[in-house]
């Protein structure tokens, strides 16, 4: 749960970036979180429960894609969850559920049928 509560912080952190010429690149607003990158817009979507909104110039939608659609679902399901939990729903070890929704070189993207475990168990 320790990973789970520094993905919070880490998506409550503004951008600290700011460019010296005229920047289109994608953004999303989510709360009072405005950001440039996509994943922690999804971090703060599925943590905090805001909605995502793109900025009007963006190439992309704020619609999530089914990959993040899961790691949404997987982060609102992991915060009732015990590790007791986590580790029955995937049948990963300790250490690995802790890794999953990530989008890290050492993150491990959550499955389908991890999920519905998960939200099975936790009753979601």
């Amino acid at each position: 749960m320790l990973r789970q509560e520094a993905a919070l912080y880490i998506a409550s952190d503004p951008d600290f970036r700011r460019l010296p010429f005229n920047d289109e690149q994608d953004s999303w607003t989510v709360g009072n979180l405005v950001t440039k990158s996509r994943i922690r817009a999804v971090y703060r979507h599925a943590l905090a429960g805001e909605e995502i909104r793109a900025a009007p110039h963006n190439r992309t939608s704020s619609q999530l894609t089914p990959e993040e659609d899961l790691v949404v679902r997987w982060f609102r399901a992991a915060r009732h969850a015990s590790q007791e939990q986590l580790v029955e729903a995937t049948g990963l070890a300790e250490y690995d559920v802790g890794r999953i929704g990530f989008q890290t070189a050492w993150g491990i993207q959550p499955e389908e049928a991890w999920v519905l475990n998960l939200e099975n168990l936790v009753g979601a």
